[in-house]
């Protein structure tokens, strides 16, 4: 017996070592990139680049662009669920809504994760069902995303037009073939088995008329993320053409959603700097990007921490109900 604790007590603290680096891994990747771009940018015209901005006009702008953006947000979410879940009003979900977004500032999951968790636990949605609908909203848009780079192509430089013609290509086949294999039936050699999974219940019911009744909401959401970075810009010195905005913002947006490290920080500021360079100084934008993140992160977490503890407790309550009506049906059998 003895002998046999030892393999399993290595085991052991090999596996929570893994989770350990696991979980620093993200924190580690963003400030090795952001301790290389600081380095390069250098600290005094970070500080100059800070001090010379109109951080008012900056912060206004991205309070009123978040709450826009949140008043969208739970209106696509209210659409989704009603369509393929339960009946559910942007009201009632907008507090959720805005509790996920302190979920998001961490990880990008964990708040799309928890908004199928409380419908799981509040309105006895089954868990995959509930994160179908929220992935619907997610999927409809990076499609619009990827739209908008589509109409952005000619602000591209050759190198960058490539791969960005890569992905609106990709993305166009995909979005093709997900119409052919839920509407038409195609089962495409093997992927037949997928289509009775419960997380994919939304793309099973969906209509094409589905995904572009959501575009129409999701086109204003983006447009108002975008308009953000304009006015970030202005606010920093740094004049953008609008093309060149419409077209690099949505590429940002990918690369934020990326989980390589929290929150996309450091890969969104290397992203703004290298895009952006013909217009400002690397200090500048990187400053920029630097602030325009702090601002968007916390405006978001002034909206969700009000609502946190009773979302929260809408969770717990609702899995205590679920607990008490099994214990009442089991003892009835």
């Amino acid at each position: 017996m003895r002998r046999s604790r030892g393999p399993r007590l290595v085991t052991g603290v090999a596996r929570t070592l893994v989770r350990i680096i696991r979980r620093l891994l993200p924190w580690l990747v963003a400030a090795g990139i952001l301790s290389i771009l600081i380095r390069r940018a250098g600290g005094a015209p970070l500080r100059e680049a800070v001090r010379d901005a109109d951080l008012v006009w900056l912060l206004g702008a991205t309070v009123v662009c978040t709450l826009g953006m949140f008043a969208l947000d739970a209106v696509a979410l209210a659409r989704a669920i009603s369509w393929f879940n339960c009946p559910i009003s942007a009201r009632d979900i907008a507090p959720v809504k805005a509790a996920a977004y302190l979920l998001n500032i961490i990880n990008y999951n964990a708040g799309s994760g928890a908004i199928a968790v409380w419908l799981a636990r509040h309105r006895q949605v089954p868990f995959l069902e509930a994160a179908s609908a929220v992935l619907f909203v997610n999927i409809v848009d990076a499609l619009v995303l990827v739209a908008f780079m589509a109409i952005g192509l000619p602000a591209f430089a050759p190198p960058l037009r490539a791969g960005v013609v890569t992905i609106v290509g990709v993305t166009a086949v995909l979005f093709v073939g997900n119409l052919l294999y839920w509407r038409a039936g195609f089962d495409f050699l093997i992927l037949g088995r997928l289509r009775h999974w419960p997380i994919f219940k939304s793309f099973r019911a969906a209509s094409f008329a589905h995904y572009l009744r959501l575009a129409a909401i999701r086109v204003p959401f983006d447009l108002l993320f975008i308009a953000n970075h304009w006015a970030g810009l202005r606010a920093f010195g740094i004049d953008v053409p609008a093309i060149k905005i419409l077209a690099y913002v949505p590429v940002i947006s990918f690369i934020g959603v990326v989980p390589i490290t929290v929150s996309g920080l450091g890969t969104v500021q290397a992203a703004v700097v290298f895009l952006f360079s013909p217009y400002g100084t690397e200090a500048r934008l990187l400053a920029f990007s630097l602030v325009l993140t702090l601002a968007l992160s916390g405006v978001r977490a002034l909206l969700g921490v009000p609502v946190f503890r009773r979302v929260s407790e809408d969770i717990f309550r609702g899995r205590r109900d679920t607990d008490i009506d099994q214990a009442n049906s089991g003892a009835a059998r």
